[in-house]
């Protein structure tokens, strides 16, 4: 993400985002509500134990949105409440190729995304009679971050930890390939270390164990590089 230049501008843009959803679950349908930047729908259905919501979110601001959060708050017929939250980060996406037939990788501005929700079901098995939803941070493609302050430094956190993790595993297996035996030499690497890393060293190896060309090694390789470069260059994230 490039710097954030127009921040007055973008932040009228989206500021109304923060209060993105007050809608009534007394019918398996709620109607769409409209707030501008986001236009948000939800329905609900019982699920085995639980209450599955399904939150249709529209892009109406002039650019990419990135990253994501939200708290989806449910009240019972009791008076009592629950609530989950939850945060993404689709950075990658803006990687992608061109979109196939109904399927937009990035969430470009007028595109939407649905995703499922989940609140447990009251005491008696009912559904919850209200939710209120909210959007608690929205990224976009300039690295402006409006909401949380708190999760916005996480995610500039967890950015600049992913983009190392990157960089240094791919040292490594560059330097693995200049070996006298690149095979030997990623498969001692890729054996000796912890689990959890990125898995970048074990797919260059398996294309090694099946005598890929180095061209497309070479090509792998670069797909993996320009995810390290993104993550890097959109690790910043511009506050307002």
């Amino acid at each position: 993400m490039d710097k954030y230049r127009e921040k007055s501008y973008y932040a009228r843009t989206i500021c109304a985002v923060f209060a993105i959803l007050i809608t009534s679950l007394a019918s398996p349908a709620a109607p769409a509500q409209t707030l501008d930047p986001i236009v948000t729908s939800t329905r609900v259905r019982v699920n085995g134990e639980s209450a599955s919501l399904d939150v249709t979110l529209t892009n109406n601001s002039p650019r990419i949105v990135t990253a994501w959060a939200w708290t989806v708050e449910g009240r019972y017929a009791d008076g009592s409440t629950r609530s989950h939250s939850g945060t993404v980060d689709e950075l990658v996406d803006l990687l992608a190729a061109q979109p196939q037939p109904g399927k937009e990788a990035a969430f470009r501005s007028g595109t939407s995304r649905t995703f499922q929700e989940s609140l447990p079901l009251g005491p008696s098995g009912d559904l919850p009679t209200s939710t209120t939803a909210k959007m608690t941070m929205v990224v976009l493609d300039d690295d402006t971050a409006i909401g949380d302050a708190v999760k916005i430094r996480r995610l500039a956190a967890e950015r600049k930890g992913q983009a190392a993790s990157y960089a240094n595993e791919l040292a490594k297996i560059q330097e693995a390939l200049k070996a006298p035996s690149p095979k030997d030499a990623l498969s001692a690497y890729v054996s000796g270390i912890p689990n959890g890393t990125l898995g970048i060293a074990s797919q260059i190896l398996g294309l090694l164990k099946i005598n890929a060309s180095p061209a497309v090694i070479d090509m792998a390789l670069k797909a993996f590089n320009a995810v390290q470069a993104l993550i890097a260059a959109h690790s910043t994230l511009q506050a307002n």
